[in-house]
């Protein structure tokens, strides 16, 4: 009995570990990482607006935009602002 209980646990936790947010809920104009890929949500849901790590940089989701990773705060930064 104890031995089913774990299984089905362990079964249960797998099969919501896979389950994320639901991309039709995110708010249109807003951004979210996946990665280092910079995703814009639209009235389509998220779609891909720039791969930051082909530009040597990383996703910054707050700010919505890939920025480098260079940890120096200067003004030669070279971070890609989007448009919106």
């Amino acid at each position: 009995m104890k031995n089913t209980m774990i299984k089905s646990l362990i079964i249960a936790t797998i099969m919501f570990a896979g389950c994320g947010s639901d991309s039709s809920e995110c708010a249109e104009n807003t951004f979210q990482c996946d990665g280092d890929l910079l995703m814009e949500c639209t009235a389509d849901g998220l779609v891909e607006s720039m791969d930051c790590a082909a530009e040597g940089m990383m996703c910054h989701e707050e700010m919505g935009h890939c920025m480098s990773m260079d940890d120096t705060m200067d003004d030669t930064s070279s971070d890609t602002q989007m448009e919106m």
